[in-house]
């Protein structure tokens, strides 16, 4: 209405009609427009006396409108939230939630205004949401969880747990009244075991029940005056209530009647002749103490009378249970038997089986009376043959003829003549001994030629020991024979595994499992021969010697004939311990056709030093017309040492150096003469160093005692050179024959001195 004044004002009071309504135009005078006293209701007169509702929205500033001019705006009206009206006139724009916080930005600082549990202040719950609008998520918020120690789903409220996410074995609920027992929980059905199943505080609900009868003594019987009604039978309760003593387990309804003076079956009769233990008795009338078994009758009471039918004759008391068996033709003691054995007065009879009156001890038997093939005597050892009894004659048959305990005594006929065997090969030496058989220590073969000795009698293998073996008389026949000899000394024969040997394929010695023949430790003696084998070995316990047994003149090594052959060296020794005596070593072409024709020696990586004693040690050895490209004669490397002692390297060649000996990191090569002219390097070839190359890679030793280097009118000296060191032309160096057993010389750190003239031609 004041909006419709103001306008009025504007456009003068003569365009205006104070009787139309401003929002819809039409009159609202029911009178003539005539300004008289009927028109009362826009003049505010004295007649217009109720509250004015400018905005005929039906609320007047009086009836809570609280903005009356503009009918969009009273109480009850739909508020729009947040625009900055209170449409309803409740006071509030901003908590459309209606918890008491206006929205944050409206007013207030409720940080979600769609809820009404979200408020600053509100109390938080686990739910992952802000419910106090503080920024943190169910911080301080409390759940219940519960144990759930049976898993069946429902939690012991004895043991909570605080806490959003609870943990493994609880539940949020505390509904379990037994968290022991998966079968009992709120979801289970109530059985009638006495127990409350389903949690409802209930027990065996809508079950049946019976009357049990307390049983004191728990024979399975309870007494009439005491009883409970239960769906199952109690503990302590039974079934039966004829018990006529509930304190005594063995009185009751189903007990047998006994001689104990109580009705035991509650029957109402005490120790009936029916009990199950009364007595039979007997009548017993020759008073022998034994009863007629065609009498009898039960009862608890003693008559006085014998309690056993056992007497066979009641008329007689001698004859009874008790009495002894005699040789008479009576039944005496009542076991249905006459005369049996064990009867007073019998007799011992053994068996004659063969007739011969000689009985067999072994059947001894006792009765009254004897069979016809038995008799008294008992001295027969063999009652199956009638030649063997105390009469019999002993012969050489390994039966007791004579029946005297002893088995082909001396004298008995077929004797045989026995050899003393001491040494236990089976050939005896000596007088012979006559018997059956052989006395201990005996044989029947005669002829041991040494009866101390186990491997030598007729026949026997020849060992390469110098020892006639086979009793022939003669030791020659040891040519081919190979013999080891292990740490003790015990021998054996290799000779077939040796001579299997070939040019192509030579026999591989060693200490390694693939060897053909593994030897560690002992002595391989070699008779006369030529013999295709290789020596390798590397365990540092290896400590073998390999002796010629008739010199180096006799007995060689070899492994490829003179125009050639594998690629190996005769000896091969990495760390372990090897003599060589007596043999010669020909034809080698050395470790993969490279070093050391003959011998190739070295010690492993983990050694940084010379040993003690050399690797190799020949003795009264020779090393000839072996060939390589390094070291024709000997190879040494990585602190290996090579000892000749009257040894000789003579005849070798390398292609490229060291005719005789080539030593490279750290190599040893020493030799000593103990005869003038007995050792020494001679007659050997090389493009470099004929003799011994000393490698330029950390050098080596050479160290000779009265060791010839062949130079002499022979023409046996080494060429080029008996001792060349890097090599460089003042490094190379001449001996001639040793002179004396004392003639020296003496190689190392790059130099080489002598106590002869060492100018080189």
């Amino acid at each position: 209405m004041l909006r419709s004044c103001v306008l009025c004002l504007v456009l003068g009071l003569a365009a205006c009609d104070s009787d139309k309504d401003p929002d819809t135009g039409e009159d609202t005078d029911v009178g003539e427009d005539t300004g008289d006293t009927a028109d009362t209701a826009d003049t505010g007169d004295s007649g217009d006396t109720g509250p004015v509702d400018e905005d005929h929205d039906t609320y007047s500033v009086e009836g809570g409108d609280c903005d009356d001019q503009d009918p969009e705006v009273h109480p009850g009206a739909t508020e729009v939230w947040y625009d900055g009206i209170d449409q309803d006139c409740d006071g509030d724009d901003g908590d459309q939630d209606g918890d008491g916080h206006a929205k944050s930005g409206f007013g207030g600082t409720d940080c979600n205004d769609d809820d009404a549990t979200i408020f600053p202040g509100a109390t938080e719950v686990c739910d992952g949401v802000d419910q106090d609008c503080d920024g943190g998520i169910d911080e301080d918020a409390v759940a219940a969880w519960f144990r759930d120690g049976d898993a069946d789903g429902y939690g012991d409220a004895g043991n909570p747990l605080a806490g959003c996410t609870g943990a493994d074995g609880y539940v949020n609920n505390a509904d379990d009244c037994d968290d022991e027992n998966a079968a009992v929980n709120p979801a289970a059905v109530d059985e009638c075991d006495g127990k409350d199943n389903n949690c409802d505080g209930s027990v065996d609900e809508g079950w049946p029940t019976d009357a049990w009868y307390r049983d004191v003594d728990g024979d399975g019987h309870g007494g009439p005056d005491e009883f409970i009604a239960s769906c199952y039978q109690p503990a302590g309760y039974a079934e039966s209530w004829r018990d006529c003593d509930d304190a005594d387990a063995t009185v009751h309804p189903d007990a047998d009647e006994v001689c104990d003076g109580k009705d035991n079956d509650c029957d109402g009769t005490v120790d009936p002749d029916t009990s199950v233990d009364a007595t039979t008795w007997y009548t017993d009338g020759d008073g022998d103490g034994f009863g007629d078994p065609a009498t009898g009758w039960t009862s608890c009471s003693d008559p006085g009378t014998p309690d056993n039918g056992d007497d066979c004759d009641d008329g007689d008391a001698g004859i009874n249970p008790d009495a002894a068996e005699s040789c008479n033709g009576v039944d005496d003691d009542c076991d249905t038997r006459i005369d049996e054995a064990g009867a007073i007065g019998e007799l011992t009879w053994y068996l004659d089986g063969d007739g011969d009156g000689f009985g067999d001890a072994a059947t001894a038997s006792t009765s009254c009376e004897g069979a016809a093939d038995e008799v008294a005597d008992a001295t027969d050892c063999d009652d199956g043959d009638a030649a063997v009894s105390p009469a019999g004659t002993e012969a050489c048959n390994g039966v007791d003829d004579d029946c005297d305990t002893d088995v082909d005594e001396a004298g008995a006929t077929g004797e045989t003549d026995w050899y003393a065997d001491a040494d236990g090969d089976g050939y005896g030496d000596g007088a012979a001994t006559s018997a059956c058989d052989a006395p201990a220590g005996h044989v029947a073969a005669d002829g041991d030629c040494d009866d101390g000795d186990e491997l030598a009698y007729p026949g026997a293998a020849e060992l390469c020991d110098g020892v006639d073996q086979d009793c022939d008389g003669a030791t020659a026949d040891e040519v081919g024979a190979a013999t080891w000899f292990d740490a003790a000394g015990t021998p054996t024969d290799v000779s077939v595994d040796l001579a299997a040997g070939t040019v192509a394929s030579p026999v591989v010695i060693g200490d390694a499992a693939s060897a053909d023949l593994v030897m560690s430790e002992g002595t391989l003696q070699l008779c006369d021969g030529t013999w295709y084998a290789r020596l390798a070995f590397s365990d540092p316990a290896s400590v073998v010697e390999v002796v010629g047994y008739n010199g180096a003149g006799s007995t060689e090594l070899t492994i490829a004939a003179s125009s050639g052959g594998p690629n190996a060296s005769i000896v091969s020794v990495t760390d372990a311990t090897l003599t060589l005596d007596g043999l010669t070593l020909r034809d080698g072409s050395g470790t993969s056709g490279l070093a050391g024709g003959g011998i190739a020696v070295r010690r492993s990586s983990t050694f940084s030093g010379y040993p003690t004693t050399p690797n190799v040690t020949l003795v009264d050895s020779i090393v000839t017309e072996n060939s390589t490209a390094y070291g024709g004669g000997v190879a040494i490397y990585g602190y290996g040492w090579v000892d000749l002692l009257d040894s000789r390297i003579e005849g070798n060649e390398a292609s490229v150096i060291g005719g005789a000996v080539w030593m490279q990191t750290y190599g040893k090569f020493t030799c000593e003469a103990t005869v003038l002219g007995e050792a020494g390097v001679a007659d050997n070839t090389a493009p470099t160093a004929g003799g011994v190359y000393i490698g330029s890679m950390y050098g080596g030793q050479v160290s000779t005692v009265g060791c010839d280097w062949g130079q002499d009118s022979a023409g046996d000296d080494n060429a080029d050179y008996d001792i060349q060191q890097n090599p460089a032309a003042t490094d190379h160096y001449c001996y001639p024959n040793a002179a004396s057993l004392t003639t020296t010389v003496a190689c190392s750190g790059g130099s080489c001195t002598a106590s002869t003239d060492s100018t080189c031609p």
